[in-house]
Parts: structure tokens; C-alpha cells; sequence
């Protein structure tokens, strides 16, 4: 018999062999078929093996070699929608193929009938016209002889498995098209998934990683944090972000963000790790460099003298430096309260003005400067000087520079009336001038009048004429006085006597009402001058205080040392730096209104009645003041008094005036004490010098401790304290304390460290120090610190 396929003879039994392994007897085939005889001759079998084929899962179909069907088990009746019996007999092709697979099922057919079996995947429909994929595999049966006598197709339906593989396929290209480094790892940590993000990100290919741990990506400091996180994930923690570091393969060390989660099986049990990377570098160094810019942003702002506002179209202020909250009244938090708005702080007045500034930036990007008022927390206005310019082009949002003018309003004011003054001097002159050419034949004809006419009655006349041409001449001097400046004979003043000679007077000549008192330094400077100018100076004031309390008061004078320094001298233009002698003037009457008070040092202006006086008082006073080099300042409450102050040019040496200085900074004052200052640091030790011998010590140095040692064996019967440094070469500061005790057990010791932290304090103060300040310190630290541990005082 001759073979086919290659295959020897095989019982009619013997069904064909396909992927699944499962023998099949056919059922008997209809009277026409061919090969049916055979076929029929082994019903029992037969029966059998189709129970068998109804208990397994997938679509069993056998043909004969013209593709009728001769057997269909119970699941290909339930694939295809047929009972199985109403499908044998009938062509394989009618039941399952569908019209645009034909061509393809006659193919496999004739490959089939060549004796070739076939397997792969096949679009099919059912009884009711759906179609769908299969995977079939067809394989052959053969007679006793060898004889091909018919095939047997195995099928499963592939749906769902089609769908998961193309949700499948979607996501590997999603993954690999991904920016972002995405792998895989079984829970032993090797790597079973590496996409081109990867590649692109760590510079490894999939080839070189895949099997691999992530061990060359990781390094040394990260490993710990990398165990951690695979461990939480791991145990079953769904999801676990870090940011980290990593290597590349051209060993660069880069930074990541990744994000850790679990790979799960059908059943929910956690078979993996999935990895999603994202370098971070450019956005981490953009963001460093944010903040800086941020940074040095904010610290330009805050360091600008300058108030600085940032606005809203809407009227919200958004932000705002110190020196603005500061400039206005308000605090950090009031802006951050969110409230404030430009309406708080701006006077209803200058709506319109600011509303064509605002439209101004908006159109152009910036505006010019104009003048405004700001209202302050505490309702007072401040003049400013405004100019504003939009951020980021942005119409609805700009900043704005402020300048406070309150000071230059002053100056302005202070200018305006100097200008005033020398205006009304000058035609005082002139006038004074002019009154003296009057005045001159009028007193020298008196004379001749006098002589002509000795009649009682002429003569009381005249006297009675020359009287009143003598007090007008007196007011033309007072006039010259104000207009040319006054000029006398200068000599040194103690102003104590002056004083007291003068409350004398006062005392004599005011009414009994007014309590006058004078406080005077016993060590008060002189000063060179002119002494009735001075005295009239004070008079003059002391009548105004009398005039300020016709119903009676106090009158308080005093008399003290000063020393103005240049933050003092910036704030008053008519100061300079150096020696004073202060006398103050105050009264407890009605006080000046505020209308008037720039007024008040004006030749001819009065608030008297008339008669009472001339209007030249003050303005003599301030012209006398003035030519002896000084100034006078005002203050002045309504109805709790007034008080003029009289700054006078003192006569004393620069240690003299040094001393004052110090006093008046208020810090503790040496009284010759010697201090000795080790220290390792030359200029360290120079400062603490000249400050310590500003403030009245005296200072011997040494430059470590051997030095100290030597220094304090000669001196220490002197020495009234030791600052010494802690830590300094040849012999530091624990054992120059135990070598100082061992000369005295009493000496006084200061320890003094840049290391400021406990452990810092602890060893000075565990070496036996009583005092202890920390590096760099302040005159005031070491002042106070130092007179403490001489007078003894307990240690803080």
C-alpha cells in the first residue's frame, strides 16, 4: 500500500495525532462518503471516544477528505451555534467558514488532502453570522493500510486573548515610546523589562540589562534607600515615590524621580516590581536656580532703601518689602492677612491721579514719577514719591518705587523759611538804615533843643521826645542785629555763672506764680562767646516762657554737656558734629500751635497784642545763636508747654568730648581697670584694645597663652580681669586657666570662642572661666560681660 505523508500503514483506530494530543474516533460517515465502510466498522470504539471528546474544552471537528463534517463534539456545537448532530453531514465550509476567509479554507483544504497538517489562526463565524478568531490545528487520520482517510481540526476561540494582545501591543508602544525610563523586576531584583526611555536615560541597552540587577545604576549612597523601596513595594505597598539619585553609563550622576509599584498575577499575589523613572536633573538645577534668582530677588528688594509695592489692576496689594511696612506703620502680617489694598493706603483724593498711572503703565510698560501721599496704619500722611512699571508685560500687574519725601519736606521747608529770613533780613537792613538817618538829627537836635530852651516844661517835653527817639534807636539795633548779624567782643564763657546771675533776675522780676528751677552738669564746658549776647539770648527765651503762663507754671532750665554725632547732624541742617553746651528752656503754658511754629524765629511776627510786643525777640535770639556757630531746636505741645533747646559750641578738648561720648552711648564705663586680652588673632586683639580704652580701662595683650602666662606672673597684682581665647596654639585656653589659678586662685577670667555651640561653652565655662562671650562679639557684650565679672556679678 503506498504511504502518505511519510507515514506507514496505521490501523483504522488509530485517529490522527495534532498540538493538544488528543486521539479522536470518527463517527460513521453517510452512506456516500468516502472511506465509510471502514469507518463503521468499529462502533463501539467509535462511541467511546465521542463521550471521551465531549469532556474537553475546545472545538473538535472531523471531516472527511471532501471537507464534510463526520463528527462535531459538544463544545464545537456550542462555538458554532449548531447541534452537533445537525452539523455532521453537512460541508466544514458551510458551518464555520466565513465568505471573505474562503479562498484561505480551500487552501488549507488542499494542503491538508496533500497530507500536510496545518495550525494557526483562522477568522470563523457561527449559526448567527458572528465572526470571530480561532486557533486550529488540523491533523490527518488514516485507514489500516496507511491510507489518508480524513481529517481532524481542533479550535478555541481567541477573542478575548486577540483584545488582552492588542491592549498588550498598545501598551509596549506606550511604554516604549515613553520619555520616561520604564523596567521590570522579578522580586529577586533582576530586570525582565528595559524600554528606550531607559536606554535613552541610563545610556545601557535592553541587551546589556535584561537579566541584570539595577546595581551598576545606584550609587553608593543610594543603595540603602533603593533596598528600602523595593522592600516596601514588595510586601504589598501599592505605590512609593522618591527622589534620588543615579548613574549613567558614562558615569554621570544624575536625578530622578521615581515612582515604585507592583507587578500582580491573575490571582492578585505580587510577581514583580515595575520602575518609572524620570530624569529630573535640568528641572531641579532650573529650579535651583529659581530659588536663587528668587532669592537674590527678594534680598535686592529688602536691601533697597526705597519702598517697594507690588499691585494688582483690582487694587490688591500682593507684596511689599519691610522698608514700605515699615515707611506706612504696617507689619508683615497685616499684608499677609491678604486685606490690604491701595485703597487703605491711599487718600481719596488721588483716585484720578493714580488711575492715569495705572492706564500709563498698562499702555506703555512704565510711568513717570509724580508726588502723592500714602495714608499710614495709624491714619497720618506720608508724602512719597511714586514710579511704577508693569512685571512680566503683564497689563493687570505692576511694582512700584516709593521714595519718603518726609524729610526732604522738611528740608524744604527749613529751606523756604531760611530764604524768607534772609529776604526780610535784607529789607530790615535797609530799613534799619534808613530809620538811623532819621533817628540821628532827630537825637542830636534834641540836644541843641534842650540847651535853647531851659524852661521846666520844654525841658519835660523834650526829655519825654528823646526818650522815644532813644527807644527807637534801640529797635534799629535790634533790627540790625536780625539783618547784619551781630558782632561783639568774644571771650570764654562759663555758662554756670551766666545762668545764675540771670535766674537771679528771673527770679526777682517774675511773678511769684511761675516756679523757675535750673538744673546744670557741675563739670559744664565753657563756651566763647559774647556774654551780654548770651544773656540776652536766655532772657529773651525765659520772657516768652513768662508771657506762655500768665496764670503761673513752671519754668525749668538746664544746662548739660553734648556730643552730636553725624546721624544727629544729618537729621538738623543747621547742626555739625562735636561739643555742645545744651540749655534747655521749658515752659508749662499754652504751647505753640503747629501753624505757626515755623514762623515764630521771624522778625516782626507776633502773636501779642499790640504793644506788647515787637516781633524781634526770637528772631535776635536766633540771629545771636547763629553767629556764635550753633542753633536752637522747638518743641512744642499744645497747652503742656514749649520748650526751647540752645545748642552753643562748646570750648573743650577732643578727650574731653570723647568721654561725653561714650557716657552718653549708655554702655558700661571702666574706672582704670587693667584687663588683660589674649588672643591669637592681631586684630581681634587690637579692637578689644581701642574699645576697652575708649572705655576707660587700660589693656595689656599677649598672643597666647605662654605669653599670658608671663605677662599676668609680672602683673597679675594689676590685672583685674583675663579675656583669653580658647582655643589658641602653644598653650590654649583650658591650660592658661589652670596656670593662672595656680599664680592667684581668685583671678577673674573671661573665656571668649568662635565656637559657639553648647560643647563650646561647656569647656569654658568647665575650665573655670565666670564669664563667657561668644565670637564675634559687640562693644556692648564685651562691655557689659567684662563689668560683671569685675563687680562680681553673677554669671548668666
Amino acid at each position: 500500500m503506498e504511504k502518505v505523508g511519510g507515514r506507514a500503514p496505521m490501523a483504522l483506530d488509530i485517529s490522527g495525532h495534532w498540538s493538544h494530543h488528543v486521539a479522536v474516533t470518527q463517527a460513521p460517515p453517510p452512506p456516500d462518503a468516502g472511506g465509510g465502510a471502514d469507518l463503521r466498522q468499529r462502533a463501539p470504539r467509535r462511541q467511546l471516544h465521542a463521550h471521551l471528546l465531549d469532556q474537553i474544552a475546545q472545538a473538535v471537528i472531523t471531516t472527511d477528505l471532501a471537507g464534510t463534517i463526520i463528527f462535531a463534539n459538544r463544545h464545537a456545537g456550542e462555538l458554532y451555534g449548531w447541534p452537533p448532530s445537525e452539523m455532521v453531514g453537512k460541508s466544514i465550509m458551510d458551518v464555520t467558514v466565513t465568505q471573505a476567509t474562503q479562498a484561505q479554507a480551500e487552501a488549507i483544504m488542499s494542503q491538508l488532502r496533500r497530507g500536510q497538517p496545518w495550525h494557526g489562526e483562522f477568522v470563523v463565524r457561527n449559526r448567527a453570522g458572528r465572526e470571530f478568531p480561532v486557533e486550529i490545528t488540523n491533523t490527518h487520520i488514516f485507514d489500516d493500510h496507511g491510507e489518508l482517510a480524513g481529517i481532524v481540526g481542533v479550535s478555541i476561540e481567541i477573542s478575548e486573548r486577540k483584545q488582552a494582545e492588542a491592549a498588550l501591543a498598545r501598551l509596549a508602544a506606550i511604554v516604549e515610546s515613553s520619555d520616561d525610563a520604564i523596567l521590570g523586576r522579578d522580586l529577586h531584583g533582576t530586570i525582565t523589562s528595559w524600554n528606550r526611555g531607559a536606554e535613552r536615560i541610563y545610556g545601557y541597552t535592553a541587551a546589556e540589562m535584561v537579566g541584570r540587577s539595577i546595581d551598576p545604576l545606584v550609587p553608593a549612597a543610594a543603595i540603602d534607600e533603593e533596598v528600602a523601596s523595593f522592600d516596601r513595594i514588595r510586601r504589598g505597598e501599592l505605590v512609593h515615590h522618591l527622589d534620588t539619585k543615579r548613574l549613567t553609563k558614562d558615569g554621570r550622576l544624575i536625578d530622578v524621580s521615581i515612582t515604585l509599584s507592583p507587578i500582580k498575577d491573575s490571582h492578585g499575589n505580587v510577581i514583580g516590581v515595575s520602575t518609572i523613572a524620570r530624569d529630573i536633573t535640568e528641572a531641579k538645577r532650573a529650579q535651583a536656580q529659581l530659588v536663587a534668582s528668587e532669592s537674590r530677588f527678594r534680598r535686592l528688594i529688602e536691601s533697597n532703601a526705597q519702598g517697594v509695592l507690588f499691585w494688582h489692576a483690582s487694587g490688591a496689594i500682593v507684596d511689599a518689602n519691610d522698608a514700605l511696612l515699615a515707611m506706612l506703620g504696617f507689619t508683615r502680617a497685616d499684608l499677609d492677612a491678604g486685606g490690604l489694598s491701595w485703597v487703605d493706603i491711599t487718600p481719596p483724593e488721588y483716585a484720578e491721579l493714580d488711575f492715569r498711572a495705572v492706564a500709563e503703565v498698562a499702555a506703555n510698560g512704565l510711568c513717570a514719577p509724580y508726588e502723592k501721599e500714602f495714608l499710614g496704619k495709624d491714619g497720618r500722611r506720608v508724602p512719597i514719591l511714586i514710579a511704577g512699571a508693569r512685571v512680566d508685560d503683564a497689563p493687570d500687574q505692576g511694582v512700584a518705587f516709593i521714595t519718603d519725601l518726609t524729610e526732604r519736606k522738611k528740608l524744604e521747608k527749613q529751606f523756604l523759611r531760611t530764604q524768607r529770613m534772609e529776604s526780610i533780613g535784607t529789607l530790615s537792613g535797609g530799613i534799619a538804615h534808613d530809620l538811623n538817618n532819621v533817628l540821628a538829627p532827630i537825637l542830636m537836635g534834641l540836644e541843641l533843643l534842650k540847651e535853647n530852651n531851659p524852661g521846666s516844661e520844654a525841658q519835660a517835653m523834650l526829655a519825654t521826645l528823646e526818650t522815644s527817639a532813644k527807644r527807637g534807636a534801640d529797635l534799629v539795633k535790634q533790627v540790625l542785629s536780625f539783618a547784619r548779624g551781630v558782632e561783639g567782643q568774644r571771650v570764654t564763657v562759663t555758662m554756670t555763672h551766666l545762668m545764675r546771675d540771670l535766674l537771679n533776675v528771673v527770679r526777682d522780676t517774675f511773678p511769684k506764680s511761675i516756679d523757675v528751677h535750673l538744673e546744670s552738669a557741675t563739670d559744664l564746658w565753657s563756651v566763647l562767646g559774647d556774654p551780654t549776647q548770651l544773656h540776652q539770648v536766655v532772657m529773651n527765651l525765659c520772657v516768652n516762657a513768662r508771657d506762655a503762663m500768665p496764670h503761673g507754671g513752671r519754668l525749668q532750665l538746664a544746662m548739660e554737656n553734648v556730643v552730636l554725632d553725624d546721624t544727629y547732624t544729618a537729621l538738623n541742617p543747621d547742626a555739625h558734629p562735636g561739643p555742645y553746651v545744651m540749655v534747655k528752656v521749658a515752659d508749662t503754658g499754652t504751647g505753640i500751635p503747629p501753624e505757626i511754629r515755623d514762623r515764630v524765629f521771624e522778625p516782626f511776627y507776633t502773636t501779642k497784642e499790640i504793644g506788647k510786643g515787637t516781633g524781634l525777640g526770637l528772631s535776635t535770639t536766633m540771629a545771636i545763636v547763629k553767629s556764635h556757630g550753633g542753633f536752637i531746636s522747638l518743641d512744642s505741645e499744645m497747652g503742656k508747654g514749649t520748650r526751647f533747646t540752645v545748642y552753643l559750641p562748646a570750648n573743650t578738648t577732643a578727650e574731653l568730648a570723647e568721654d561725653v561720648a561714650v557716657v552718653q552711648s549708655g554702655l558700661p564705663r571702666g574706672h582704670g581697670e587693667l584687663v588683660l586680652v589674649v588672643d591669637d588673632e592681631d586684630g581681634v586683639r587690637e579692637i578689644a584694645r581701642r574699645t576697652l580704652e575708649r572705655y576707660g580701662y587700660r589693656v595689656v595683650l599677649a598672643a597666647n597663652g605662654a605669653e599670658a602666662v608671663a605677662v599676668y606672673a609680672r602683673q597679675h597684682t594689676d590685672v583685674a580681669v583675663v579675656l583669653t581665647d580658647m582655643a589658641m596654639p602653644i598653650m590654649d585656653g583650658p591650660a592658661l586657666i589652670v596656670a593662672l589659678r595656680a599664680i592667684n586662685p581668685a583671678v577673674k577670667i573671661i573665656g571668649s570662642s568662635g565656637l559657639t555651640s553648647h560643647l563650646g561653652i561647656s569647656r569654658a565655662l568647665g575650665a573655670g572661666v565666670a564669664e563667657f562671650v561668644p565670637k564675634p562679639y559687640t562693644a556692648r557684650v564685651l562691655l557689659t560681660t567684662l563689668r560683671k565679672a569685675i563687680d562680681g556679678a553673677p554669671p548668666e
